[in-house]
């Protein structure tokens, strides 16, 4: 969500004082998150199911700090406020980065099972109707498929028209701001600096 709070700023010339010219964006919600029609489930798949570090305390904390849903109406794709922010143009003086995460906790595969399953639960007690609107609202879900999504955003509503310098890596929506990240959670961390270093 900063960097669309940020977005907001640069992009909006009643508030941008012209001080800015560079944006780095890491796993932006930009065109929303299917998560957050399921707003306060955001937070605990977030902090609970989709994090491998942190004390019960630790995590039960980020969760009431992350906000337990209250972002939830802008954040649901196709949201007002979202529609609004993607209508402006990007703000010339600024230089624009995208750091997207490809780490989800769900196969394709097991999403092609859960949905078969639920669809056809539901299908045999007679809710075809509830079924169908089942199967298409997890079809939408690529936040939680691996490749797809880093567990919170997707990649294909990361993206952001006009910005060129995109860089997709496999780590999960929190693993980029732990203390101790490695791997490709570290390779974002040093392309946030390389962009940093190169724009002084």
């Amino acid at each position: 969500m900063g960097g669309l709070v940020a977005r907001a700023v640069v992009e909006d010339p009643r508030l941008c004082a012209g001080t800015v010219d560079q944006l780095i964006m890491v796993g932006p919600p930009t065109h929303g998150s299917e998560l957050a029609r399921v707003a306060v489930g955001t937070d605990l798949w977030e902090h609970w199911l989709d994090r491998s570090s942190g004390s019960p305390w630790h995590r039960t904390r980020d969760s009431i700090t992350d906000g337990l849903g209250e972002a939830a109406r802008d954040l649901t794709p196709g949201s007002k406020f979202l529609v609004e922010l993607n209508k402006r143009p990007r703000n010339a003086r600024v230089r624009y980065t995208l750091i997207l995460g490809s780490k989800a906790a769900v196969t394709d595969q097991q999403m092609e099972w859960l949905r078969r399953r639920l669809c056809g639960a539901l299908s045999s007690i007679g809710a075809r109707d509830s079924a169908g609107r089942l199967d298409n609202c997890l079809r939408q879900f690529d936040e939680v498929v691996d490749g797809k999504g880093d567990g919170v955003v997707a990649i294909g509503r990361a993206r952001l028209e006009g910005v060129d310098d995109v860089v997709t890596l496999p780590f999960g929506h929190l693993e980029i701001v732990e203390d101790d990240a490695t791997g490709p959670a570290l390779d974002a961390q040093n392309v946030i600096v390389e962009r940093l270093k190169t724009s002084s």
